[in-house]
């Protein structure tokens, strides 16, 4: 389950409550379970593994070559456009 927290939600503070206040409200996170989070572009491959037939693309995503360049353009593109 995904779940879209605004960062000022209270249940979103909570979970995020290890991170800096700065880096917190910086981007968006991905937040598994165990507690362990993902912030930006790095972000992407757990988002997208997350979604029903998500699982291939993940793997994708986390062993391509290149996949820094690529995921952290996407991650420029998207801020870009948001909200638009």
């Amino acid at each position: 389950m995904i779940v879209f927290l605004p960062f000022d939600d209270p249940f979103a503070k909570e979970l995020g409550k290890n991170m800096k206040e700065e880096d917190f409200q910086g981007s968006f996170h991905f937040i598994l379970p165990n507690g362990r989070f993902f912030s930006g572009d790095e972000a992407i491959p757990y988002v997208i593994g997350a979604l029903p037939g998500g699982r291939m693309p993940q793997w994708i995503l986390l062993h391509f070559p290149g996949k820094k360049f690529l995921l952290k353009a996407f991650y420029r593109w998207i801020v870009k456009y948001r909200g638009s």
